[in-house]
């Protein structure tokens, strides 16, 4: 643009004021498209950052939850289990699976639990889980607990009883809250009963569902286990409930 003014210029004359003006029409036209290219440049995103919108918009449409709801243990028996009548991995069982579960709730206002179910998922299919309350008075886990004193520590084989989660009360804002689901689980393996993706799903009086995966070991037992330090920790039923104080 410049060299073209100037030559213009230098030629003088109307022909050369009217060949610098035109000189500097385009050279003007020329610039302002080259800078709205490279703002339009500048404007459209790249794939990458059309991706991570679209991954924005995505967690964006997802439900919030106000329960955190996690497992912390899991246990599963059979009277059945151990017995010599076949492979006992595939032969079908009917389990009474109890679950460890612990709750927060991070709403702002007091949260109620309308409904504890468990989901089990298999390569065949969903299996059934049916919620039993009220009979854990029933049931006893023993395990191996470590103990202190002023002199050590040691393990010790103790008998726990089995406390309910509480699901009559209101959760309230950052108070924690523990206790045991007890679910009885039909024409099920041992095999699927390790492997099968298991959650626990917490429903709020808002009818949120709140999810936690059964990531801990499974543990599974039968009418005859082991009782002595060391053995592997298991849930059976007791003879006579415990006698509530």
């Amino acid at each position: 643009m410049t060299l073209g003014v100037v030559s213009s210029l230098f030629i003088g004359g109307r022909v050369g004021v009217i060949g610098a003006v035109l000189s500097f029409t385009a050279g003007v036209g020329y610039l302002g498209s080259q800078f709205h290219l490279k703002i339009k440049a500048k404007q459209v995103p790249t794939g990458k950052q059309v991706q991570t919108l679209l991954e924005a918009d995505v967690e964006g449409d997802k439900e919030p939850t106000d329960i955190l709801v996690t497992v912390k243990a899991a246990y599963g028996y059979s009277p059945d289990v151990g017995l010599d009548s076949g492979p006992s991995a595939d032969r079908k069982l009917d389990l009474d699976v109890f679950i460890h579960a612990w709750l927060v709730s991070e709403a702002e206002t007091a949260l109620g639990v309308k409904n504890c179910q468990l989901k089990i998922t298999t390569s065949q299919g969903s299996i059934d889980a049916e919620r039993i309350s009220g009979d854990l008075d029933r049931w006893c886990l023993d395990t191996d607990k470590e103990e202190s004193d002023m002199w050590d520590t040691h393990f010790e084989r103790v008998r726990e009883r089995l406390v309910e989660l509480n699901t009559s009360a209101a959760l309230e804002t950052g108070a924690p809250r523990e206790g045991w689901l007890h679910f009885r689980v039909r024409n099920i393996t041992a095999a699927e009963y390790n492997s099968a993706a298991m959650e626990l799903v917490v429903e709020d009086s808002l009818s949120v569902a709140n999810l936690s995966a059964v990531t801990c070991t499974r543990y599974l037992s039968g009418k005859v286990e082991g009782n002595e330090l060391g053995d592997p920790p298991h849930i059976s039923p007791l003879e006579k409930p415990v006698v509530r104080e």
